[in-house]
């Protein structure tokens, strides 16, 4: 088959200058995707070694991979192909540099034992693990990935592909693709995500016009054909250049010289297609190079010599032979088992019998365990073969399963336990087998977890088995029948012996209790019982804390059980930074105003997610850390962990998360003084009743409310503000800053002209921050309180109240308003002078700490009062971008550029750019000199 003649590409001009391109952007650190698009035979392949050509030429080092059908089994399979090579092939000492930092979490993929015992969130582990594998090669020298067949690929390694493609900026890596979207069984969207990313050019070679036709069957023919000939030729493939060289490679065999009157001829040649060529071929090359064909079809272009002569019934030299002679006959590749194309390996693989197939798949499984195969490759081959009986097939799959789990391939591992149960293993496995199963099943919120693990049951496993299957039962089931689900988890806290377990549980069980207002009545009764426990665990600590701070109980109550949790009860080593309790305890710490002790979580939780590259563990922390900043740091830092938290629930597509992260951006970009984007934020994003009702559906109405008191619109903001109201006051919430829903309320219910009303809700606001013992919140109350009253006097009054508690607590934005409201009743009462130094704090506050809404509002005050306030600041903390600022704490508190990147889920280019920026406009030099700049 002449598919490589002749060499020269044709008509792909503009396409072979794309890749020069993004060979040469790959050198100067423009890291970008090429996708070479189209269907088979197109010349995908042929541009991918263009792509290779362009790289040596610039001396890139290059990495292929080619996907194949048995790939879609092999979770991280490209991947191997990849990397596996080039770990093996470095010494000691630059393996360590390759797997330093993040890169340590491609270990888990990449080094057979690194998956023991690995916790949190594998799967986005091990995608930023691979990235800063990837981002390590590339600091040698610039490096080019050649991917082809991609359509065949693995979920995982397509994940991957998506990963690295959107966080090439700045990378020294060009990324060559060719794909079938199209093609029967390939995952369309991931394939289209690839193709849409942001650094992406998508090739679409357009089949070959009659010139370049002529070009190519003439090259076979010997003579430049006639053009009715060229025209049959061209309307026999569609101008595709694989069918075309076929057909003309065939004409040539049968002496046809391309003359007009041979048309016809070549029409009906080029009718009979790839498989019936390929066959014909392999008939003629005997019966052992036919054997090899099935062979290599089945093993892949990785098999080894050996195993391809064992699939095929020959011994090694003959099986050399075959290889040979299929290579002459360009079905196979020179030097080894890989297909001339995909179309030929389509054409071998799907003339094998079912039975003869299933079969050489058997036996290349039990060759390739022999030799110590990873489980994985073994478990491909498995899923191939027929359900025969066999329990040591069934061992191998749930082996493979396991694997597959601490790389986060959790798709894969649920395909091998399914077979595996389908085999199936010996009644003594087929319990264990089932509760591995349902406890993957009810991860992924698989309602036919709920069968498996009760069957899983009823087969006879441990005791702890027991209680890990009511585990998954409970989880599976908390949306369907909350009730049922908490009698399932309890029962399993009552049963386990197993500390970890019993945590573990608890903590499911408490959470869900937190989140659904159905099982509202059934957490107090568990909370009354925790309150009696003499020692309770620290989850239950912790959800004791989250209780007492958001009924408004003192705040020395809610420091000294958050301290137990977090330091006598080990709450972070217990549960992790994924766990919601965690993120529950940090939220309470805001509330009770300890600044200080929330901080210390966060901190600590941020390291424990980096040293874990935990996705979910890290979004908890940047939707704390919001919170954290807008009480008690920068407005713009507070912008930039909402951003990153938004990132996070956009990539995992985590829709009740997106509320509360949306509510939170709408507030700050209120403060921001982008008001319409603040409306933007919310803007499609619709309340269900049941979301309504979750820990963040008050949180939404009240920032909505906010915009349309902002817009004029009261009735609306009136309903949105009264309905989060009573929300929170179903469960029991009354702390003043839980969404800020009393607040609001008041605030529309006085600007609407019900004074009565809303002096009541305030009223109960501050009773609630007295006694919380809360001075910040009090002060919060009673500046919204000022806003009610008639008399000057009194308002003045009032607020130098609130700016007196305020100044006792860190709430730097709401002191700054307190003052700014103080400065306008003073100005407006006719105390100009009186009404500067307010003023001008407020300002100086609300420029440092990036509130740039209050600061024009102070400014404007200023100005009314006579003052001359200062321009706005192009250099100093408020000048930073909320990214820059991001960047810059970070640096300060000790962190490197690439623990910053790792920690960002960005490139170290990226960092560097914003820290260059950060140190211009803070006018340092160094490092060191950050934190003090940054508090300057």
């Amino acid at each position: 088959m002449s598919i490589s003649a002749p060499q020269v590409l044709l008509e792909r001009d503009g396409e072979r200058d794309v890749l020069d391109t993004l060979v040469h952007d790959a050198v100067l650190g423009r890291g970008g995707i090429a996708i070479a698009d189209g269907p088979a035979g197109i010349g995908k392949t042929a541009l991918l070694a263009a792509a290779r050509e362009a790289a040596a030429a610039q001396e890139l080092t290059v990495l292929a991979a080619t996907a194949s059908p048995l790939d879609r089994d092999f979770p991280f399979g490209l991947v191997h192909q990849l990397f596996d090579p080039v770990l093996a092939a470095a010494d000691e000492e630059r393996r360590a540099s390759l797997l330093s930092g993040a890169a340590a979490r491609a270990g888990l993929v990449l080094d057979p034992q690194a998956g023991e015992g690995v916790a949190g969130d594998p799967s986005h582990a091990v995608l930023h693990g691979l990235y800063w594998l990837c981002a390590n090669l590339a600091e040698r020298e610039p490096l080019l990935l050649v991917l082809d067949d991609l359509h065949w690929a693995d979920r995982p390694s397509l994940r991957w592909i998506e990963f690295l493609g959107r966080r090439l900026e700045g990378l020294r890596v060009a990324v060559a693709v060719a794909m079938r979207p199209s093609e029967p069984g390939a995952d369309a969207e991931l394939l289209a995500a690839i193709a849409e990313g942001p650094s992406a050019r998508v090739l679409r070679p357009e089949p070959l016009s009659e010139p370049a036709t002529a070009t190519l069957v003439g090259h076979a023919l010997g003579d430049e054909p006639d053009e009715r000939f060229t025209r049959a030729a061209r309307g026999a493939t569609g101008g595709n250049p694989l069918l075309l060289r076929e057909l003309a490679r065939a004409a040539a065999e049968q002496g046809l010289r391309g003359t007009g009157e041979e048309s016809e001829r070549v029409t009906a040649l080029g009718s009979r297609g790839i498989s019936e060529a390929v066959g014909r071929r392999l008939r003629t090359l005997g019966a052992a190079a036919g054997g090899v064909a099935r062979a290599a079809a089945v093993l892949g272009e990785r098999a080894q010599l050996d195993d391809v002569a064992a699939l095929a019934g020959v011994d090694v030299p003959e099986a050399v032979a075959a290889l040979d002679r299929l290579a002459a006959a360009e079905v196979l590749e020179s030097g080894g088992t890989r297909f001339a194309h995909p179309l030929v390996r389509e054409a071998v693989s799907g003339a094998i019998p079912a039975g003869e197939r299933s079969g050489l798949h058997a036996l290349a499984a039990e060759r390739l365990a022999a030799r110590g195969g990873r489980p994985q490759a073994v478990a491909t081959h498995l899923l191939s073969t027929d359900p025969a009986g066999r329990p040591e097939v069934a061992a191998a799959l749930r082996a493979a399963a396991r694997a597959a789990v601490a790389e986060g391939a959790v798709d894969a591992a649920m395909a091998y336990l399914r077979r595996s149960v389908a085999e199936p293993p010996s009644p003594a496995d087929r319990g264990p087998a089932l509760l591995e199963l349902g406890e993957l099943e009810a991860l992924g919120g698989d309602h036919a977890a709920s069968r498996r693990l009760v069957d899983a049951i009823a087969a006879g496993i441990t005791d702890e088995q027991v209680t890990r299957a009511r585990v998954g039962l409970g989880r599976i089931t908390l949306l369907r029948d909350p009730m049922a689900a908490v009698a399932t988890l309890e029962q399993a806290i009552a049963e386990t012996t197993d500390p970890a377990l019993a945590i573990h549980a608890e903590s499911i069980l408490l959470d869900a209790t937190a989140y659904d207002p159905a099982l509202g009545e059934r957490r107090d009764e568990l909370l009354a019982a925790g309150r009696a426990d003499a020692d309770p665990s620290p989850v239950m600590l912790a959800h004791l804390a989250q209780d007492a701070a958001y009924r408004s109980q003192p705040a020395t109550e809610v420091e000294a059980l958050a301290r137990r949790a977090l330091i006598e009860g080990g709450l972070l080593a217990a549960v992790g930074p994924e766990s919601a309790t965690y993120h529950l305890l940090v939220l309470a710490l805001r509330h009770a105003e300890l600044a200080a002790l929330a901080d210390q979580a966060l901190t600590e939780g941020e390291a424990e997610a980096r040293r874990r590259s935990s996705r979910l563990g890290g979004f908890y922390m940047e939707h704390n850390r919001v919170y954290w900043h807008l009480m008690f740091g920068s407005v713009s830092a507070a912008e930039a962990h909402c951003r990153s938290a938004l990132a996070v629930v956009e990539e995992g597509r985590l829709p009740l998360a997106r509320v509360t992260v949306a509510a939170q951006l709408a507030e700050i970009l209120v403060e921001r003084d982008q008001v319409e984007d603040a409306a933007a934020a919310l803007r499609g994003i619709e309340l269900t009743p049941m979301t309504e009702r979750m820990v963040a559906g008050p949180d939404f109405l009240s920032a909505r409310a906010q915009l349309h008191r902002l817009a004029g619109r009261l009735a609306e903001a009136e309903a949105d503000a009264r309905r989060a109201y009573e929300l929170t006051r179903a469960r029991g919430w009354t702390a003043p800053l839980k969404g800020r829903v009393g607040l609001e309320l008041a605030t529309v219910l006085g600007e609407r002209g019900a004074t009565e009303e809303a002096v009541a809700v305030i009223e109960a606001e501050e009773a609630a921050a007295r006694r919380a013992g809360t001075r910040g919140t009090l002060g919060v109350a009673l500046r919204v309180h000022a806003r009610l009253l008639e008399s000057g006097e009194a308002r003045i009054e009032t607020l130098s109240t609130a700016v007196d508690e305020l100044r006792a607590s860190p709430l730097e934005l709401e002191l700054a308003w307190a003052l700014h409201d103080l400065g306008a009743v003073l100005r407006r009462e006719r105390r100009p002078s009186d009404a500067r130094e307010p003023l001008r704090e407020a300002l100086d506050t609300a420029s440092r700490i990036g509130a740039v809404r209050l600061a024009n509002l102070a400014r404007e005050e200023l100005l009314a009062s006579g003052a001359r306030p200062r321009r706005e600041a192009l250099s100093g903390p408020e000048a930073l971008t909320p990214s820059e600022r991001r960047v810059a704490e970070l640096a300060a508190r000790g962190l490197t550029n690439r623990e910053i990147a790792e920690s960002l889920w960005v490139t170290r280019k990226t960092v560097e750019l914003h820290l260059s920026n950060a140190y211009g406009k803070l006018g340092i030099r160094s490092r060191a000199q950050l934190p003090g700049a940054l508090a300057a």
